[in-house]
Order: C-alpha cells, then sequence, then structure tokens
C-alpha cells in the first residue's frame, strides 16, 4: 500500500507539476509573441537588436554561484527525502550566504570596469546613446544579479514538494514584468526605463518569494550570516559542472548574440533571436516535461531506487522526442506564416538556416531530458567538461567563420553540437542508471507488494 500512495503522490506531483509549467510557459510564448512585434513597432529593428546585443554582457556572468544553487537544491531535495533536515539546513544557510557574497563579486568586477572599458564602443552601439547606455547598464547588472542571488530561495520550493507554487509566483512576475515594458514602449521610452523597470519588479519578485518561504516552511530560516564551508565543500564538484554547463549555454546563445551583433550588425541579430524565439517554442514544450520531472528524478535516487528512476527517464525520453518532432514539424511548415503575421512581414525566413535550425532544436528533444537526469542525481561532472569543451569549438568556428558563412553557418555548427550532445549524454545516462540507455523500455514496473 504504500508503494500504491508513493505512486499517487509522485503523479499528483508531476500533474501539479506539469500544470503550473503549461502556465508558465504559456505566459512566456504570449510575452514573446506579443513582444516582438512590440519592440519592432516601437523602437523599430536597429534599436531593439542593440537592446539584445546590451543584454548579453551581465548575462555571460548569471552563474557565477558556480552552479551551487542548482546543485544545493538537488542534494537539499534527497536529504529531506531521507529525512536528514539537520543537514538541509545548514546547506541551505551556507549556500544562501556564499552565493550572496562570493557569487556578487563578478557583478561588482563587471559594473567597475564600465568606469574603464566603453562597453557601447566595443559593442558598435549606434541607435542607442552611450549617455543612455552608461545608465542602463548598471540596472541590468543588478537584475542578473539579482535573479542569480534567488537560485536558493526558489529552488527551496522544490525542496518543500511544492514546486508548482513557486512557478505560478513566477508568472505572475513575470507578466508584471511585461506589462512594465510595454507601459515603458508605449509612453515612448527607451533602454533606461525597461532597465529600470526590471529592476524594480525583480527587487519585488525577491521581497514576495523570501516572505511567502519564511511564513509557510518553518525549516527555511536564514538568519544571519552563517556561512560554513566545511558543510558544502562536498557540493563543489556536481556544482562546477553545473556552472561549466551554464557556461557553455551561454557561448551558444549569449556567445553567439554577441558575436552576430559585432560581425553582421543589430539587424541580424533581430533575425536570428526571433527565429530562435520561435523555434525555442518547441523547447518550451519540452522543458514542461523536464522540469516536472526533475525533483521526481532527485526523490527516486535519494531513495535508491534505481528501478524507478529508469523508468520515471523513460517516460521523459519519449514524451520529449515526440514532442520535438511534431513541434518543429508544424513550425517548419508554418514557419513563413508565422513570421508574417508576428512580425508584421518584417522579418521573413532565411534558408537554409531556418531549416537546419529546426532540425538542431528537434535533435535537443533527444537529450534534454537526459541532462536533466543528470543535473537532478548530481551526475553531471564529466557531461559538464564535455558540454563546454563543444561549446567553445562551436563558437570557435562561428566567431572565426561567421563573416563568410553567415547565419547558416551558425545553424549548421548548432546542429553539429546537437548531435555530439546526443552522444554525450546517453553514454553519461547510461552510467548513471547502469543499463543501456536506449533499453529503458525494457525495465519492468515496480509493483506493490502484497
Amino acid at each position: 500500500m504504500d508503494q500504491i500512495g508513493g505512486v499517487k503522490n509522485i503523479t499528483r506531483r508531476v500533474i501539479y507539476g506539469v500544470s503550473s509549467n503549461v502556465i508558465a510557459q504559456m505566459v512566456n510564448v504570449l510575452i514573446q509573441f506579443a513582444g516582438v512585434p512590440l519592440l519592432l513597432k516601437y523602437w523599430g529593428p536597429a534599436y531593439y537588436g542593440e537592446w539584445l546585443i546590451m543584454f548579453t554582457i551581465p548575462s555571460f556572468i548569471e552563474n557565477a554561484d558556480f552552479g551551487l544553487g542548482g546543485s544545493a537544491t538537488t542534494e537539499m531535495s534527497m536529504l529531506k527525502e531521507a529525512g536528514d533536515l539537520g543537514r538541509v539546513k545548514e546547506i541551505l544557510r551556507s549556500v544562501f550566504w556564499f552565493i550572496l557574497l562570493v557569487g556578487g563579486i563578478p557583478f561588482l568586477l563587471l559594473y567597475l570596469s564600465s568606469w574603464f572599458v566603453s562597453w557601447h564602443d566595443f559593442l558598435h552601439l549606434e541607435h542607442i546613446t552611450a549617455k543612455d547606455f552608461n545608465l542602463a547598464f548598471p540596472c541590468l547588472i543588478a537584475y542578473v544579479y539579482l535573479t542569480l542571488f534567488l537560485t536558493i530561495p526558489v529552488g527551496y520550493y522544490r525542496v518543500e514538494k511544492v514546486y508548482h507554487r513557486e512557478r505560478y509566483i513566477a508568472v505572475a512576475f513575470k507578466l508584471m514584468e511585461f506589462g512594465g515594458l510595454c507601459l515603458v514602449v508605449f509612453t515612448g521610452h527607451g533602454v533606461v526605463e525597461a532597465a529600470l523597470t526590471y529592476l524594480v519588479i525583480k527587487v519585488c519578485f525577491f521581497i514576495v518569494v523570501f516572505l511567502d518561504l519564511s511564513f509557510k516552511f518553518q525549516e527555511f530560516r536564514i538568519g544571519f550570516f552563517s556561512l560554513h564551508f566545511s558543510k558544502i565543500r562536498h557540493l563543489f564538484k556536481p556544482s562546477l559542472a553545473l556552472m561549466i554547463i551554464f557556461i557553455g549555454q551561454n557561448m551558444l546563445i549569449q556567445g553567439i548574440t554577441t558575436t552576430i551583433g559585432i560581425v553582421l550588425g543589430p539587424i541580424q541579430v533581430v533575425i536570428f533571436n526571433t527565429t530562435r524565439t520561435l523555434m525555442n517554442m518547441a523547447k518550451q514544450v519540452v522543458n514542461i516535461v523536464n522540469l516536472s520531472f526533475i525533483s521526481e528524478f532527485s526523490y527516486a535516487h535519494g531513495q535508491g531506487n534505481k528501478a524507478l528512476l529508469g523508468r520515471l527517464y523513460q517516460k521523459v525520453q519519449w514524451t520529449n522526442m515526440g514532442i520535438s518532432f511534431v513541434a518543429i514539424a508544424a513550425i517548419l511548415i508554418l514557419g513563413h506564416r508565422i513570421l508574417e503575421f508576428w512580425t508584421n512581414g518584417k522579418i521573413d525566413i532565411v534558408q537554409p538556416f531556418f531549416f537546419l535550425f529546426g532540425v538542431s532544436v528537434f535533435f535537443n528533444g533527444f537529450w534534454s531530458g537526459g541532462l536533466i537526469l543528470l543535473v537532478a542525481t548530481n551526475n553531471q561532472f564529466k557531461t559538464g567538461i564535455y558540454f563546454l569543451s563543444i561549446s567553445a569549438a562551436i563558437l570557435l568556428v562561428i566567431i572565426l567563420f561567421l563573416k563568410s558563412g553567415g547565419l547558416t553557418l551558425i545553424a549548421s555548427m548548432l546542429v553539429v553540437f546537437e548531435i555530439l550532445m546526443i552522444l554525450v549524454i546517453s553514454n553519461s545516462c547510461k552510467q548513471t542508471l547502469e543499463i543501456a540507455t536506449w533499453n529503458c523500455i525494457s525495465l519492468k514496473r515496480v509493483r506493490p507488494s502484497k
């Protein structure tokens, strides 16, 4: 009966997670589809493109917590499942203060660098003035730092098995951010007001989350300064691997965007970003599944239930591949009409860039669930090294040959990246599950004891 009740609890939590993530992704889709034509109309492609370029610089260091927030959340989830609440509290306090103090150093250095380095000139910005850049840039730095600082409070909802609650709060503030941006744009203001609006709303988000956790969960007590490095030292190996993965992701997202802006100009940035946003609709649906199962992976691993872990992974894999195929096929068929309607004809499909980008996103569905499994069990160390190495090599090729290869080169290299990651992740998952990854379907169901 305990196993039957456990299955029911898993099902209920997954349903809550899926429903909350569906709402979150629907809001993301709404904001993206409404935001792009809005900014294209009121700001114009060049000004909008430079806003995107400017945002990439602080985003490069958005994981300055060394990945500790993610690995700590996973560790606390497994420890709570094992009933070790004392260690959960120790990790919570130490990691919180570590991120606040040590994680803030790169952001402080970036802000100080703006006194000596003309980022405005380095990024070749022409439509955003140097004065506006110097006012908006610190706000964006603080905004990204707060996002980093929120990793532990936000992650604690996973520890308490109420992940969906955080999703609903995040959705509310995401809508506030978009509403604030709309107000800025409609009233004829620019990047300074937009950056300040983002920062103010992020501060409010932090206050609400912190108060909600403090009142709802007695164990969530940060207290005064309490940083015991010995209590969290063991987390640095998986956390550094997680940080390496994040750095690799930033290379492929922020790095490519910045490179396009410098080499090809802001108009090409808008074309790339618009296409990526459209294609990422498929990834967002896949993420609904991944984010709904990440905690269940941690709980199963914490219980030492390898069979359940493998069975959950099997479901995620097949679901993700099916979703990716259907979503990308629909986008490739209807892409021209969608872009024409979405951007009022200002952005059109660029072939074969568009098709190859779609192929890369389709292949992403083959390994994204596997990465979630590794992260949820803190087994991502070797994978992180491969991820960063492949990302760096891909970005280097793009930097060297972008001027001659254009956007098609970028899409081609993204396809290569995805294929290599399928091989890397499959092997890592095989080692984690101690079974052949593609034979997961043969796992027998765990039957309830009589």
